[in-house]
C-alpha cells in the first residue's frame, strides 16, 4: 500500500530560529520580510522542512539540503533522493506533505474576515462553485485548487477559476481526473492536499514536530 505523510508544526511550539542551516537563498528571502512575525514564520517553516527531510534521510544534515527549483518556483530534491514534498504555512501553522510514490501538493489557509467580493469569486471559483457559496466552502475550494496546482508544479499558469470541484462539495476525500484529494475543515483553518496518482488505497500518516 502506498503511503502519504503529512507533517504538522505549530509555530508556538518551535523556538529554534537559527538561520545557520538555511541556504543563502532562504536567508535572503527571510531578510526581505517587512514584519518580524512573517520573517520568523518563514524561518520556522523552512527549518522544519529540513528537519523532516533529514528524518527520511538521516545521513543528510539539515544544512546540507539543496533544492532544484522549476521554472514556476516549485522546489524538489535531486533524483538521488526518492521523495516528493510540498510545504504550506500560515501565521500559526506549517504543513509538509511527503510521498515516495507521486507528486503531491498541500495548502493551508486561515479563516479570515475577508469579503467575498464578486471580483475575488470570479478569480478563484468557476460559476458552478459560486452557487450557494459561503466563507468556509470558499476556503475549501481555494485550498483544493492551490494543492492541485502545487502538486502539478505549474504555479499560477493554471487559472484557479478553470478548475471545478463543485461535484465534491460534501466530500472529505475524492478522486478527480487521476488525482486524489483530501480536505479538512479545522477550527482555525482549511487544509487540503493532493496526490497525482490513480485511484488506489493510500495510507495517510499524520505526524507533528514531536515525532522527529
Amino acid at each position: 500500500m502506498k503511503e502519504l505523510d503529512i507533517w504538522h508544526l505549530c509555530f508556538d511550539k518551535y523556538k529554534v530560529l537559527s538561520v545557520s542551516d538555511l541556504s543563502a537563498i532562504e536567508k535572503e528571502k527571510a531578510s526581505s520580510f517587512k514584519f518580524i512575525e512573517d520573517k520568523n514564520n518563514y524561518i520556522k517553516s523552512h527549518l522544519f522542512l529540513r528537519d523532516v527531510l533529514s528524518h527520511y534521510f538521516p545521513n543528510q544534515s539539515k544544512a546540507s539540503w539543496k533544492y532544484k527549483i522549476n521554472p514556476y518556483g516549485k522546489p524538489s530534491l535531486t533524483s538521488s533522493f526518492n521523495l516528493h514534498f510540498n510545504l504550506s504555512h500560515t501565521s500559526s501553522h506549517a504543513y509538509i506533505i511527503c510521498s515516495k510514490d507521486a507528486q503531491c501538493g498541500i495548502d493551508i489557509e486561515e479563516y479570515t474576515d475577508m469579503q467575498l467580493s464578486s471580483e475575488l469569486l470570479d478569480m478563484v471559483l468557476c460559476k458552478k462553485e459560486q452557487k450557494d457559496i459561503n466563507k468556509k466552502l470558499f476556503f475549501k475550494y481555494w485550498t483544493l485548487k492551490e494543492a492541485y496546482i502545487k502538486a502539478r508544479g505549474k504555479g499560477l499558469s493554471i487559472e484557479l477559476n478553470k478548475i471545478d470541484f463543485s461535484s465534491w462539495i460534501n466530500e472529505e476525500s475524492f478522486m478527480k481526473d487521476k488525482q486524489q484529494y483530501w480536505s479538512y475543515d479545522k477550527k482555525e483553518y482549511s487544509l487540503s492536499f493532493c496526490l497525482l496518482s490513480k485511484n488506489e488505497k493510500i495510507k495517510k500518516n499524520f505526524y507533528t514536530q514531536d515525532d522527529l
